[in-house]
């Protein structure tokens, strides 16, 4: 990864972009930047999608915008690329904090502001909590959803803003603030200290609970809920319960499914656990059934998403699934299929 966070591929894209005389770019242009520092790059296999997923970075920091129509987007092999990028605007940088007092417990934050201005959600946590702490020895300890509503009027602001610099050793602390964090309890099946891995569907659950039980599995078999996977890593991780090693995730090959992979991703980087890899095994297992349900194809986004983390050509397959409409559950991998395999195979980290 470069300094600023992109990896290679994407940095080059960047300089690429920033370089170009209008405000849209040609893929193509970032392509030949791309293969200015990878030379064996376009003739790999994997290139198309490592182009996709440098487009995506940039996209995710905000670096350029992609077309919003099918038409702006190259369909014909997967994964999709667009046809060009347009450079994003640059944001409006937010006006420093003015001077005014500050709660003695809060003595830090002026120094904070002249070295990185702060967000707007963050000025406003900030000023929120001025304002109440003068009388926060009077208040109980809450939820911190219920403290997040009476500060900012939005229940999830405050969580948000947790993983930030705002509360980083001698500044914003839940115990300042007077709340606690409260979670749904996680339902897992702790089997050893090995691999965890995270089940999105309950019936899954179980039936991997089963067989790897009976096969002396020595690892972790989480229940991850469906969207509600985020809550449940966050729970684990406010215990301090953190792997020790790479984390494997497997659900459902739809939309509901991806974007609860997504948000699994997303929760554990904030945590500052080990990447969530998928279950290759287990998602070829999924791929091997028979069946297949319509639904609504997938986004360009969530396609492109979906071929960098699984990669290869099973997340070539995956991605095929997921832009034509394909759904297949994950309880195709049921306990009848389970059954002969040595469990520590079906999850290996391949």
């Amino acid at each position: 990864m470069s300094g600023s966070g992109l990896s290679s591929l994407a940095a080059a894209m960047e300089s690429a972009v920033q370089d170009a005389p209008g405000v849209r770019v040609q893929t193509d242009v970032l392509i030949r930047a791309a293969t200015a520092i990878d030379h064996s790059g376009p003739g790999s296999p994997d290139w198309r999608a490592r182009v996709a997923g440098a487009i995506e970075e940039l996209v995710a920091a905000g670096l350029v915008e992609c077309p919003r129509t099918k038409a702006g987007w190259d369909r014909r092999t997967l994964p999709e690329l667009p046809h060009w990028v347009r450079r994003s605007a640059p944001p409006v940088a937010a006006p420093r904090m003015t001077a005014k007092p500050w709660h003695h417990l809060l003595h830090w934050v002026p120094t904070v502001d002249s070295e990185r201005r702060l967000s707007s959600a963050e000025r406003g946590l900030l000023d929120a909590v001025n304002r109440w702490l003068p009388a926060a020895d009077q208040v109980p300890v809450v939820p911190m959803r219920e403290r997040s509503w009476g500060l900012l009027g939005d229940d999830k602001a405050l969580e948000k803003l947790r993983s930030g610099r705002l509360f980083v050793p001698g500044r914003l602390t839940l115990e300042l603030l007077r709340c606690r964090s409260t979670w749904p309890p996680v339902q897992q099946r702790v089997l050893g200290a090995g691999t965890w891995l995270i089940v999105e569907n309950w019936s899954t659950f179980e039936s991997l609970c089963t067989a790897a039980e009976a096969d002396g599995f020595d690892g972790r078999i989480i229940f991850g809920s469906g969207n509600q996977v985020g809550t449940r890593l966050a729970a684990l991780a406010d215990k301090g319960d953190t792997p020790a090693s790479p984390v494997l995730y497997f659900g459902d090959i739809d939309v509901g499914g991806i974007r609860a992979a997504r948000l699994a991703v997303t929760t554990a980087q904030g945590a500052g656990w080990p990447a969530i890899r998928p279950c290759r095994p287990l998602y070829e297992l999924a791929l091997a059934s028979p069946h297949r349900l319509r639904v609504q194809p997938a986004s360009a986004d969530t396609v492109s998403w979906t071929t960098a983390w699984i990669a290869g050509e099973l997340g070539q397959q995956v991605a095929m699934c997921l832009t034509r409409g394909e759904a297949v559950r994950q309880e195709a991998v049921g306990l009848e299929i389970l059954g002969p395999a040595p469990f520590a195979a079906l999850v290996a980290d391949v």
